[in-house]
């Protein structure tokens, strides 16, 4: 049991760290492409959280 939490909790961190990724991402593709941050946030991560 103690074997399947420690796994729980290190897949929650990686899916956190992995959202934090993407939005640092996001931000820079939208500061590279001049964009308001507004926009990306309501296309790229807005298609993304509702693809799976």
């Amino acid at each position: 049991m103690a074997y399947d939490i420690t796994l729980l909790i290190f897949g929650l961190l990686l899916v956190c760290k992995g959202g934090d990724w993407f939005v640092d991402s996001s931000v820079n593709i939208a500061a590279t492409m001049k964009v308001p941050r507004i926009v990306i946030g309501g296309t790229i991560v807005s298609l993304a959280t509702t693809l799976p």
